[in-house]
């Protein structure tokens, strides 16, 4: 692999070290945790996640949406699937949902939980957020009545996981006390202590993985 050296330390704000790292080329690399920034980071629109500790993964599993179900007249209930520790779904529709009233209830071994109930839609997409350990299935009943019978055109679902223990990615990808982050090309990355911010990969950018992940100290 080659050396991805850590150009400088730049002023930053009080308690906040930041590193310029040299390769500014586009892909994954790796930079070792410093004691004294343990928290290090890119800016929060990269890809990124620290070996060992949580992270949001988002997904387009195809197996996610199990169908649709017409129990009633003018009702429509989506049903999903979750992976385990799924916290996060963003369902698109297509078309808008033109003022329906929207329920949301989440499954968790046998037991429902509603997110809301009779919520007014007047857009294409939802946004559902939980906090419900084991998690395994989401309803979303949408009451149409008049209105055209709303169709899923895509979803994704997020998860906070540890990717290096809980994911089959390759052994590069499991250094201890690393950040990884997928540097997007065309602009410097800057990499900070940034206490409290979340970090969030693609599972599409886990696919497969045959680049060279780039190690700096």
């Amino acid at each position: 692999m080659m050396a991805l050296a850590l150009a400088m330390v730049v002023p930053a704000l009080a308690g906040q070290a930041c590193f310029i790292p040299n390769d500014q080329t586009a892909g994954w690399k790796r930079v070792d945790i410093p004691d004294d920034a343990p928290a290090i980071a890119a800016p929060e629109d990269v890809e990124q996640f620290r070996v060992g500790e949580a992270a949001w993964l988002v997904e387009r599993d195809p197996t996610t949406y199990q169908g649709v179900t017409h129990e009633h007249m003018g009702e429509s209930t989506f049903h999903f699937r979750l992976p385990p520790e799924a916290r996060r779904l963003t369902v698109g529709f297509n078309a808008d949902l033109r003022g329906a009233k929207v329920d949301a209830t989440v499954l968790s071994g046998g037991r429902r939980y509603n997110l809301f109930e009779g919520r007014r839609v007047t857009y294409f997409d939802l946004q559902l957020e939980w906090d419900i350990p084991g998690a395994d299935e989401l309803e979303i009943t949408v009451h149409q009545h008049l209105r055209p019978v709303p169709v899923v055109a895509g979803w994704t679902v997020t998860r906070w996981v540890d990717l290096g223990a809980q994911l089959d990615v390759p052994p590069a990808f499991r250094v201890t006390r690393s950040l990884y982050y997928h540097h997007p090309g065309g602009q410097t990355v800057q990499l900070c202590n940034t206490p409290g911010q979340s970090l969030k990969v693609e599972r599409a950018s886990l696919m497969g993985l045959a680049s060279t992940v780039r190690r700096g100290r």
